[in-house]
């Protein structure tokens, strides 16, 4: 083979290693930023009254209707989301889910919010679940 030929073979084969390894890192920190936006939504989506008031409709679990979702994120502040378009809309560009209840007093917070991952399928092994380790409710 030509010396050339083989540099450039080399070469060709270095460089496409780096472009996949720096497209990998990129979308680690998306998918982590995006963790982070929905965990900065918990916060935010439950300090508006229409949220409590929703939530104080029931004591079990209450998913929201996409239209619910869509109020309660209307102008939604103060959130790690700047980079993604549609805080309501997964990192794939499924919409996001939320559910809730009444307070109480155990350790978590009456808001659960979650993307359902690559899949688009709720309770499955790739959804993103916020707060992280609660439980999607049923």
């Amino acid at each position: 083979m030509r010396p050339k030929l083989v540099i450039l073979a080399v070469a060709t084969v270095v460089v496409g290693s780096c472009g996949l390894a720096a497209w990998g890192v990129w979308r680690n920190a998306r998918a982590n930023g995006y963790k982070s936006c929905l965990a900065s939504l918990v916060d935010q989506v439950w300090k508006r009254e229409s949220t409590r008031e929703l939530a104080n409709m029931s004591s079990d679990w209450v998913i929201l209707s996409a239209d619910e979702v869509d109020r309660l994120m209307i102008d939604v502040k103060g959130t790690d989301c700047g980079g993604f378009d549609d805080p309501r809309l997964d990192f794939y560009g499924n919409r996001i889910n939320i559910a809730l209840r009444q307070e109480r007093k155990d350790r978590w917070p009456p808001i659960v919010i979650w993307s359902n991952g690559a899949d688009g399928i709720s309770r499955t092994d790739d959804d993103i679940v916020m707060p992280y380790g609660q439980t999607i409710p049923k």
